[in-house]
C-alpha cells in the first residue's frame, strides 16, 4: 500500500494516495485485532487442556491422601514409633563406640613435630632456584626424517599385558 502511494503521488494524484495509506492503516488495524483474537483462542485451548491435567493431579493427591490414612493406622501410632527410634538412637550408639574403640591406636603415635619439619624441608627444597644447563640446538639440526626413524625404533610395550596384582598389606590399617 505504501508503493501504491507512492506511485499515486509521483503521477500527482495526491487524494488517491490519501486514500491508498488510510487502507493501509485499516488493514494493519483488522489484521492486529485478528491476531488479538487468535492469541486468546491459543490461550483458551491451552487451559481446556490444562483441565484435564489439574483434574488428574486432584485425583492423585486424593489416592496419596487415602493411601496415607490407610498406612498410618494400625501399628503406625507415636508410642511405637517412639520405641523403634529410641532402639534404633541406642543401636547407632553402641556402633559409634565399638568404632571409636577400634580405631584407638595400638602403638605410640609418631610425633607431629618430626612430621612437620619433613614438610618445611620439602618445601624450602622445592622454593630453591634449579641451575641446570639448557642444551640449544637449532631447530634445523635434525631434519624430519631423522625424527621419524627414530621413532620408528622405539618399541612399545605388548598389548596383553594384565596388571601386577601388588600382595596385600602385611601390617593391620589404623585410623589416624
Amino acid at each position: 500500500c505504501r508503493k501504491e502511494a507512492k506511485d499515486w503521488v509521483k503521477r500527482g494524484f495526491e487524494n488517491k494516495a490519501m486514500l491508498s495509506l488510510k487502507n493501509k492503516k485499516r488493514h494493519e488495524a483488522l489484521l492486529e485485532k485478528k491476531s488479538i483474537a487468535f492469541d486468546n483462542i491459543e490461550k483458551l485451548l491451552c487451559q481446556l487442556k490444562n483441565t484435564g491435567t489439574e483434574k488428574m493431579i486432584l485425583e492423585a493427591y486424593r489416592t496419596g491422601v487415602q493411601a496415607m490414612k490407610t498406612a498410618t493406622t494400625g501399628d503406625l501410632d507415636l508410642d511405637s514409633i517412639d520405641v523403634v527410634m529410641s532402639d534404633v538412637q541406642g543401636v547407632l550408639e553402641d556402633y559409634n563406640e565399638v568404632q571409636s574403640t577400634l580405631s584407638k591406636s595400638v602403638t605410640p603415635d609418631e610425633s607431629l613435630e618430626e612430621f612437620e619439619e619433613e614438610l618445611e624441608n620439602l618445601i624450602a627444597e622445592d622454593n630453591r632456584p634449579v641451575k641446570e644447563k639448557v642444551r640449544k640446538e637449532s631447530p634445523s639440526s635434525v631434519s624430519d626424517d631423522e625424527v621419524l626413524k627414530q621413532l620408528a625404533t622405539l618399541e612399545t610395550p605388548p598389548k596383553d599385558i594384565s596388571p601386577v596384582k601388588k600382595p596385600a598389606l602385611q601390617k593391620p590399617l589404623r585410623a589416624p
